[in-house]
């Protein structure tokens, strides 16, 4: 941070929360919490850190975790059920039970754009329920559902 502000006086540094992994992934039975405690955790931790230091958030986590809520995300036992994270495929293991191989934890193509959305509006001021663009692929009303979340609206 002491180079930036040397380098760059004038720049704002802001911080992005992330967001808490899908229940397929191991590492949350491994810390012993669930996908909302950690959504509960992060965001706390980054909202702490960025006003001990008079920086901005993004709130990249807060607008996965409605998301998750509003759609519902509907995870089963070879789905990701509508997350915007992960892009795993789901194989049957010996014992018949389907495990994801693959990424459980950053985004697929849909979380970056609800990504892209919340930049948009947190950076840049962007009212994103006006946003004319929707990757190809993602249906209308998906593309509305992720900018309500952008604005902690409920659809």
């Amino acid at each position: 941070i002491r180079r930036i502000r040397e380098l760059a006086p004038q720049a704002e540094i802001v911080v992005q929360e992330t967001w808490s992994y899908t229940p397929w992934d191991g590492r949350l039975k491994k810390w012993g919490i669930d996908q909302n405690e950690m959504y509960a955790k992060l965001h706390r931790a980054y909202g702490d850190y960025a006003s001990s230091h008079g920086y901005r958030v993004i709130p990249t986590g807060t607008a996965v975790q409605l998301w998750r809520s509003r759609l519902p995300v509907a995870y089963a036992e070879n789905s990701f059920g509508g997350d915007v994270c992960g892009s795993a495929k789901f194989v049957k293991d010996k014992n018949g039970k389907w495990t994801p191989k693959g990424d459980v934890f950053h985004f697929n193509a849909d979380g970056h754009y609800l990504q892209a959305l919340v930049w948009c509006a947190k950076l840049f001021g962007v009212d994103v329920t006006k946003c004319p663009y929707a990757p190809k692929g993602l249906d209308a009303a998906k593309a509305e559902l992720m900018m309500a979340a952008v604005n902690g609206e409920s659809k």
